[in-house]
């Protein structure tokens, strides 16, 4: 099968939707399939080689990256939104879509442009939805596209499609099982001498992506519990002022590590005694629709995790070594932490994996 993912998105990329869109591209073309990836940069050419490199990937040989120019970095939604629209225009002037049997797409902006005119006849097109948008506008224009087939990442998503009138599917984010499980540890880490609580993903205290927790979770080491021989590592971009409040709230209780590229992920995660998701409650998309990578990849580590007690979370996967806290509750949270960091250290699980999503994606519009 010949297919195009379109991804209006910068590649490489430190943000997971880009690492999302990439492994799926690359778990589609590991099947035999034939997959161009049509994406966006504005800072220089980028080669398949460097970014195979950049996510670790394993699969290359029918995976191709093409790049769309980009005439300027979208610093505010106006900018995003026009950038958007060059993009699109670049892929209808640079593919011919009915060379394709499937087109793949994430993003929601020009569906309904895509569906109505562009679309050949004898080409699916695949949707995946990640979120329900809170835009009149955007919902509207959703409602009046015909996608070939919705998918959704989780149940609250799901059933919204479903009301459309959609054909969908519930198909949850995964993980690169292999690759996590043979990781070697850092040795580096792995011999200091205190108990290890690791945090991946975005640290951002107040801004944008609060809904991850991290203001929790750094409250929680404030409490006598956790242990004094337990120490919290935060991986993630981070700004100044986030950094300066967390090592002034917890000094050495606290190694902030900084961004890690996704290749080194598993690698940092395997080093780790105890890892940790701490989503708020108060946002729907982190209790409903989010469908965290980071929680399927600890999954795939094998090492205890501290989990706030969510849909989005609890949802459809093995609970082995996964001890939950209620949300937004760091006295909590510190107790869980306390309870399993002196729990088992290992745990064998079943994980949902890339290869398995594409399988079953490509199960519903064959």
């Amino acid at each position: 099968m010949r297919i195009l993912y379109l991804a209006p998105m910068r590649v490489p990329g430190e943000k997971a939707h880009s690492f999302q869109a990439v492994k799926m591209s690359e778990a589609l073309a590991s099947l035999g399939n034939s997959v161009v990836f049509y994406h966006w940069n504005y800072r220089k050419k980028e080669s398949d080689s460097s970014i195979a490199s950049f996510y670790g990937l394993k699969h290359q040989n029918n995976l191709a990256f093409r790049q769309f120019n980009a005439p300027f970095a979208p610093s505010n939604i106006v900018l995003y939104h026009i950038q958007v629209f060059l993009y699109f225009i670049s892929a209808i002037r640079r593919f011919r879509f009915s060379d394709f049997d499937l087109i793949v797409t994430r993003n929601s902006e020009f569906l309904l442009f895509l569906t109505s005119f562009f679309l050949p006849k004898n080409t699916k097109l695949v949707h995946e939805f990640h979120t329900v948008p809170k835009s009149g506008a955007k919902k509207f224009f959703i409602s009046h596209s015909r996608p070939s087939l919705a998918v959704a990442i989780s149940k609250p998503i799901f059933l919204w499609l479903g009301s459309l009138g959609f054909d969908c599917a519930l198909l949850p984010d995964a993980a690169d099982v292999n690759s996590i499980s043979a990781a070697s540890p850092k040795e580096s880490l792995v011999s200091e001498p205190w108990k290890k609580v690791g945090y991946f993903g975005k640290i951002d205290l107040e801004g944008h992506y609060s809904w991850k927790g991290v203001d929790t979770l750094v409250e929680a080491f404030t409490y006598k519990e956790p242990p004094k021989n337990t120490k919290l590592y935060l991986f993630g971009q981070i700004s100044d002022e986030d950094q300066k409040t967390i090592i002034r709230k917890l000094g050495k209780k606290v190694k902030i590590m900084g961004y890690v590229q996704p290749k080194e992920v598993a690698s940092y995660m395997r080093s780790m005694d105890l890892l940790v998701i701490p989503n708020t409650g108060k946002s729907k998309i982190s209790s409903e629709y989010t469908s965290p990578l980071k929680f399927f990849e600890y999954l795939a580590s094998g090492k205890p995790i501290v989990a706030s007690n969510l849909p989005s979370i609890r949802g459809g996967v093995s609970h082995s070594g996964v001890y939950f806290f209620n949300p937004d509750d760091p006295e909590d949270l510190a107790l869980k932490i306390a309870e399993a960091i002196n729990g088992p250290r290992e745990f064998k699980r079943s994980v949902y994996s890339w290869e398995k999503r594409a399988e079953e994606l490509l199960s519903f519009v064959a």
